[in-house]
């Protein structure tokens, strides 16, 4: 990174995907990883960029090489000599997404990175953390750690880490976490609540996730955009979806949490942030994994974020 600076880091896995669509179009061992994700989502916007994950045996080291030469800082990444984590991402015939770990790759709790392996100049310079989705206590053992500093910290949860048995684990965490940002899925049965097609429907229980800590609650609705709630201001915003062609929705969400971040650290408004985060968003889902992010133009991010805003104003 010549030496610049990292502002944004974003901390969590980085996964080997096999995807099958439902065409029986395929994928293989394709980079991926929430971590990932988020960090492309973010590098549309920044060049200050850095990881910090675990990577396995047989994660090559043409892929770091390759994220370097994005301009991502790879300061954090280290290695170990257990096997990558290996995903199967398969679509059913009605789209419906699963996400399998493979036998004989690593798991979610080996390869998820502790805090002490934050490299010193990320605490001292970072303006903000993202903590990608991580077992819980990976996640806790990384929030306290963060708690510590002056940085900005969101937090997007892992499925698997809902269910209503952590509720009192989660109270403790997101008091200590700023931006919250959970996927519809995640955010029902965080809740036990039923889905809607309102997301207005939503908004008694945002409220009480904010009251459990953070400032600001960050809805991801997929397709239907993102439902914004800052708690001082007592507000709700929508920002509708940016996207304009759909290949695979794996690192959507993720890269939206990037963009968010990196727009909400440099302009310190919500609004702002959440359309930086649907253009993000809107361009990873265009295509297999994140690395193609890397290679989009400034005047092409610049377009979409133009149509965005007038949509926004249509709706």
């Amino acid at each position: 990174m010549d030496n610049k600076a990292v502002d944004l880091v974003f901390i969590g896995h980085l996964t080997l995907d096999d995807t099958v669509l439902p065409s029986g179009k395929t994928n293989y061992d394709s980079l991926g990883g929430a971590a990932l994700y988020s960090a492309a989502g973010a590098n549309l916007w920044s060049n200050r960029v850095g990881l910090v994950s675990r990577v396995g045996h047989d994660y090559s080291p043409s892929y770091l090489k390759q994220l370097e030469n994005f301009g991502i800082d790879t300061t954090g990444i280290s290695r170990n000599d257990q096997p990558n984590i290996h995903i199967w991402a398969l679509y059913d015939r009605d789209g419906h997404r699963y996400f399998i770990p493979q036998q004989g790759g690593g798991n979610y709790l080996d390869m998820a990175p502790v805090s002490s392996e934050i490299p010193m100049t990320y605490l001292q310079s970072a303006k903000g953390f993202h903590i990608a989705p991580m077992p819980l206590p990976c996640q806790e053992e990384i929030v306290e750690k963060l708690s510590m500093l002056q940085a900005l910290v969101t937090l997007d949860p892992h499925h698997e880490w809902l269910d209503p048995e952590y509720h009192e684990r989660w109270k403790r965490l997101l008091e200590r976490v700023d931006i919250f940002l959970p996927s519809e899925d995640e955010f029902i049965t965080f809740w036990g609540i039923a889905k809607e097609n309102d997301p207005d429907r939503y908004k008694e229980w945002i409220r009480k996730t904010a009251a459990m800590g953070p400032g600001i609650v960050v809805l991801k609705l997929g397709g239907k955009g993102v439902l914004l709630y800052h708690s001082i201001n007592d507000t709700f915003h929508h920002v509708p979806s940016a996207a304009e062609k759909v290949v695979d929705v794996t690192g959507g969400g993720d890269a939206f949490c990037g963009g968010f971040l990196c727009g909400y650290i440099q302009t310190s408004d919500t609004m702002r942030a959440a359309m930086y985060g649907a253009v993000s968003a809107s361009f990873v889902i265009e295509d297999f994994g994140p690395l193609h992010m890397f290679e989009i133009g400034e005047l092409q991010i610049l377009d979409r974020l133009s149509k965005l805003r007038l949509l926004k104003t249509i709706i």
